[in-house]
């Protein structure tokens, strides 16, 4: 089932997300910096994230249990939205939680007047093959800074439909 998150799921999510780092995205970084990935920075980030206004925070619930996390954000100048997040923990993937999420991303951004939706991640990485399999109208190439490395990043954009509220 997918729903809102809540600020009562943010050390789930924490562990979810820092969990997903560990497995797919930890070796593409600096060591130097590996240790500033903690539940507690992933909690501090999901804070800030929750309080937005024109946030997308959704969970994938399973028996009781998140197993996925999708967050993104949109303003009302622009006509791509981001999709600044997509997690799924590690024993649950390929199993759909990451697709459902991304449906669901894409219908929520379609309803706030949106063209388009990217998603960035870092050049390389395990998720690359997933985000191309979701079939990106294009792509695009950026660095991407974390704690003042810079690491080369890769976006995939994807055309959203109309509005449902126009159908």
């Amino acid at each position: 089932m997918i729903r809102r998150a809540k600020k009562t799921d943010i050390h789930a999510l924490a562990t979810l997300i820092h969990n997903a780092w560990q497995k797919d995205l930890i070796e593409l970084v600096s060591p130097s910096i590996t240790s500033l990935f903690t539940i507690d920075w992933f909690a501090s980030k999901l804070q800030k994230d929750l309080e937005r206004e024109s946030a997308f925070s959704k969970v994938f619930e399973r028996d009781g249990s998140i197993v996925g996390y999708a967050a993104g954000r949109y303003s009302e100048e622009d006509d791509v939205a981001e999709l600044v997040g997509l997690y799924v923990c590690p024993s649950a993937q390929n199993q759909g939680i990451g697709s459902a999420l991304i449906q669901d991303a894409k219908s929520y951004f379609s309803d706030k007047n949106k063209s388009a939706m990217i998603i960035w991640t870092l050049l390389g990485a395990k998720n690359n093959a997933f985000y191309t399999r979701h079939n990106p109208v294009r792509q695009e190439e950026r660095d991407i800074t974390i704690s003042k490395f810079s690491y080369r990043g890769i976006g995939y954009v994807y055309e959203l439909d109309e509005p449902t509220s126009l159908l």
